[in-house]
């Protein structure tokens, strides 16, 4: 972003440098402008990433769609190839789910009754400072839709933000991918069949995880349901012997509890 300055009425606002920590706290004062629509809650849970974990900054949700935001705050000043785009692979590729979810109960203005969400997908958001193209070639690479804000400062000590880029709206946001899937077993092997009965769709990956061990799946050839390389039995004892389990776009499997059949906050 190339702006010189900003003028809003008398006052003058030039460029400036900001920690991340400040950023991150401008980011959450500007919220309710920034996000129209959105709920803003801080959010650093630890994400589990296969052996390591990553704490994201924020999280958005909107009380009348069903899609939620995790948003991280980087500064362009961070090397991309060693900071930056390690964080936005393995957030996007982390465990989500209620145990994360939970950590925005320690918020007093936060209640789960007012959100219907897909706990286990979210949507991701990358707020920076300058974007610069390798800056977004990574979020692109990962997943990410990009928000340029620029911070400015009057000689009144205020802060203003330079906008551009992707701002989630509600008519806009779309559904989280994913599918509800229900267990059975063929010639030996685990069988996954979409508890809508309809056709599994064409998959980003055909490893799946479960409780972080890599099998090697296949589609069915009449498209109606996902085989694993075990047993129905072996996926039950890994997945605390659920019987309807959840499939994330980056691979993921779940265990989804047996009264329900997803998880949702509701109403």
């Amino acid at each position: 972003m190339t702006v010189e300055a900003i003028t809003v009425d008398s006052n003058f606002f030039r460029p400036i440098r900001v920690t991340e920590e400040i950023m991150e706290g401008l980011i959450s004062t500007a919220a309710l402008g920034l996000f129209p629509g959105y709920d803003y809650f801080v959010f650093r849970p630890a994400i589990r990433c296969g052996a390591s974990t990553r704490h994201p900054d924020g999280a958005l949700l909107s009380r009348d769609d069903s899609t939620w935001w995790v948003v991280e705050v980087e500064s362009h000043l961070h090397s991309v190839d060693d900071h930056i785009e390690p964080q936005l692979r393995e957030l996007a590729t982390g465990f989500y789910g209620p145990d994360v979810f939970a950590y925005l109960r320690r918020h007093l203005t936060f209640d789960a009754a007012n959100y219907t969400i897909d706990l286990y997908e979210p949507s991701f958001l990358l707020v920076i400072d300058s974007l610069t193209p390798q800056i977004r070639d990574a979020a692109i690479r990962n997943g990410f839709e990009t928000l340029e804000c620029g911070p400015f400062r009057s000689e009144r000590n205020e802060y203003a933000l330079a906008v551009s880029g992707f701002r989630p709206r509600r008519d806009l946001a779309p559904t989280g991918p994913g599918l509800t899937l229900t267990l059975t077993e063929e010639s030996g092997m685990a069988v996954l069949c979409p508890l809508d009965g309809g056709r599994v769709p064409a998959l980003p990956t055909d490893d799946v995880i479960v409780a972080d061990v890599v099998f090697k799946s296949f589609v069915r050839s009449d498209s109606g349901a996902i085989v694993l390389p075990l047993t129905a039995g072996e996926l039950r004892d890994l997945l605390d012997g659920a019987a309807n389990f959840r499939l994330a776009s980056s691979g993921q499997l779940f265990a989804l509890p047996d009264t329900t059949t997803t998880i949702l906050v509701k109403e």
